[in-house]
């Protein structure tokens, strides 16, 4: 069965960047993959880049876009709406390769080619994660403080604000996808160098009542 389902589903190469990327942020918007900052290496934390491009999945075309204004960071997370990105939080990386938490965050306008400060996130942290609830409000939550954590927020894009909501069921850098009427919060980092392989899920809009 799963040599069949391998000569069915071939992983296909899209495009190819100038240089190799981990720890960076990513959306897909109308068949375009934007990916934004990163690293060079896994553990060599010395090379960030602040590096915004986006790949054309249907040609692989790879074009270069106005670099990311909130500095070399790894681990940022990004969510598309509307025609706009918008990333938040992440890390950057002093000389001793110590990571240091921020709380930026900044809109992206694909039609007019150009990147906005907006309010910062409540508090620094990095690997906090992203998904968009609806037309407006986009669901942020989970990452690394001095801890990991469970808290959770809801990005208002009208008003260009946060209200905190019901947190996480664990702590941890988690995956969060939306599917249907349901959230979904799936495994992650709980604990350092440890793997998480617990999944919940919820009805999204118990979020926004």
């Amino acid at each position: 069965e799963l040599n069949r389902l391998d000569r069915q589903y071939q992983f296909q190469k899209v495009g190819e960047i100038s240089q190799p990327l981990v720890y960076s942020a990513a959306t897909l918007v109308e068949g375009k993959l934007y990916i934004v900052a990163g690293g060079a290496d896994v553990v060599d934390l010395s090379k960030l880049t602040n590096i915004f491009y986006s790949i054309d999945l249907k040609n692989g075309r790879v074009e270069k876009l106005p670099d990311f204004p909130g500095g070399n960071l790894i681990v940022p997370t990004a969510a598309a709406l509307k025609g706009r990105i918008y990333v938040f939080t992440g890390a950057s990386v002093d000389a001793t390769n110590k990571a240091h938490n921020v709380n930026s965050a900044f809109v992206y306008s694909i039609a007019e080619a150009k990147w906005s400060a907006i309010k910062a996130f409540p508090f620094a942290v990095r690997g906090l994660n992203s998904c968009v609830l609806d037309d407006r409000h986009i669901f942020l939550a989970g990452g690394y403080k001095e801890d990991f954590t469970d808290e959770a927020f809801i990005y208002d894009t009208k008003t260009d604000s946060y209200f905190k909501t019901a947190p996480l069921p664990y702590r941890g850098m988690v995956s969060l996808v939306k599917i249907g009427d349901n959230l979904y919060c799936l495994g992650g980092e709980d604990k350092m160098r440890h793997r998480s392989d617990l999944a919940y899920r919820i009805p999204w809009n118990a979020f926004l009542k």
